[in-house]
């Protein structure tokens, strides 16, 4: 066990946060709510599945990497 001195600056250990893909909806029957299920890449390679509430998530938008445009100053034959 790490020990700490009164007064000394700390930051909360956290595990990285999960990014995957929507896989489907569960519903829980003791709250009502309606729950998600994600697939992803766990740190040691493995692919997981796990529920999530809707208000754990938020969206991951999508980057579109487009080709680059023609050298138009270009001269050609």
């Amino acid at each position: 066990m790490v020990n700490f001195v009164q007064g000394e600056a700390v930051t909360q250990i956290l595990p990285p946060p999960i990014q995957g893909t929507v896989l489907g909806f569960g519903f829980d029957p003791n709250t009502g709510n309606v729950t998600v299920l994600v697939g992803y890449t766990a740190a040691d390679g493995t692919q997981q599945q796990r529920y999530f509430e809707q208000s754990e998530l938020e969206a991951t938008p999508v980057v579109a990497v487009e080709p680059p445009a023609p050298d138009l100053s270009a001269p050609t034959e």
